[in-house]
């Protein structure tokens, strides 16, 4: 494909609260194309004030997608851009639906030290409390 398409469907949440799980449902609907890997990182560098790689860059993740209803990709992180990351979602893909996972924020919390306990990545013995 000579002019792949850029996504139309783009899902943006917090940490430990189910994007990666609507990402896997939804790639398995005819009408959704999902990049290549669940979590492209294309517009994070606007977050932290750095140039963005080269649109084929960003292309490349859905070389696959051909005349799909909607082509998709899921990086959580976009959520922490605020501002500056929407308008540089808006300016390379314009009129996408952007889809805000979020999650009651204890449950949260705790799913996110029960993963940090599982990497160690806490003290063995760190309770939830401290």
């Amino acid at each position: 494909m000579t002019n792949p398409k850029l996504p139309n469907l783009i899902i943006a949440g917090v940490t430990k609260a189910g994007t990666t799980s609507l990402f896997m449902y939804l790639k398995q609907h005819p009408d959704i194309c999902a990049s290549s890997v669940k979590e492209t990182c294309y517009f994070l560098p606007v977050r932290y004030n750095t140039p963005m790689e080269p649109l084929s860059v960003y292309q490349d993740f859905f070389a696959e997608c051909g005349d799909t209803k909607f082509t998709m990709e899921a990086t959580p992180g976009y959520y922490y851009g605020g501002k500056r990351v929407a308008e540089a979602i808006r300016e390379t893909v314009g009129d996408a639906y952007v889809i805000v996972v979020l999650r009651e924020p204890i449950s949260r919390m705790f799913s996110f030290y029960k993963y940090l306990k599982s990497r160690l990545m806490l003290p063995k013995k760190m309770t939830f409390g401290e």
